[in-house]
């Protein structure tokens, strides 16, 4: 299920793009070696930590460069502009999600590639840093408010949007995905914080 998602949600931004012919390799996808919280993957000379971030999926990882204090990232940390936007994406627990925030902000790598976006360091990766539990932890209040003011999803998610989804996210983060996540998401809070 999660393959064909991902190949309607490739072709339609494809399109968007102007691209009708290109090679998609999602079909291709398959895990060859499972990891765990700690392995280490061995690329060349290079060793990569594996790092366990469950929240945006329950098998999401990151990896870590500690040579370079680089973080390979996931979603689960959010989809970040590299400038002040950061929009959550916590899909299977909003409670995962904080943890793995919590890992990453206490490993502080100085350099993270972030989904969507790319590698940022310094300031951006500083700000990042700081900032992404914070925003998670707002995303969820603000739609557990909208819930609690029994507001359509279809409000709802325009709100999110229109308030967290600013800046280059506009650009790489389709509105497809933007809108089955926050669908997701606010499902998610409604089980986490009780609201039915």
């Amino acid at each position: 299920g999660a393959r064909a998602v991902m190949m309607e949600m490739d072709n339609k931004f494809a399109e968007k793009c102007g691209i009708c012919e290109y090679e998609y390799c999602g079909d291709e996808l398959r895990v060859d070696i499972p990891v765990e919280q700690g392995d280490v993957i061995v690329a060349g000379n290079l060793r990569f930590k594996v790092i366990s971030l469950p929240g945006h999926t329950k098998c999401s990882i990151g990896f870590y460069l500690e040579e370079y204090s680089l973080l390979l990232s996931s979603e689960t940390l959010g989809v970040y502009d590299g400038n002040k936007a950061i929009m959550p994406s916590f899909l299977v627990s909003f409670k995962d999600s904080l943890e793995s925030i919590d890992k990453i902000v206490k490993l502080k790598p100085e350099r993270i590639l972030c989904p969507h976006f790319g590698v940022i360091e310094g300031d951006a990766a500083k700000y990042f840093l700081e900032n992404i539990k914070s925003v998670s932890v707002e995303v969820a209040e603000f739609i557990s408010e909208k819930l609690h003011q029994n507001i359509p999803e279809e409000d709802i998610i325009e709100a999110v949007k229109c308030r967290y989804r600013r800046g280059y996210i506009k650009d790489v983060y389709p509105d497809d995905a933007v809108n089955l996540n926050t669908s997701i998401m606010i499902k998610l809070v409604e089980k986490e914080f009780g609201i039915l």
